[in-house]
């Protein structure tokens, strides 16, 4: 099985970015059950799922 790259907002809706300095912050809502295919980024990622 190999990764893909996704495109922004593909699975979600993005409701705010902060970005400072060379750091980007998003907000963001997912359908309920979703689920996300493997998959890559081109950068370093970090998610904090906060409900759910």
């Amino acid at each position: 099985m190999s990764a893909l790259e996704l495109e922004t907002g593909l699975l979600g809706h993005r409701l705010e970015e902060v970005r400072v300095g060379g750091i980007s912050v998003n907000r963001a809502v997912y359908a309920a059950r979703s689920t996300t295919p493997d998959h890559f980024h081109p950068h370093g990622d970090l998610c904090v799922t906060l409900v759910g």
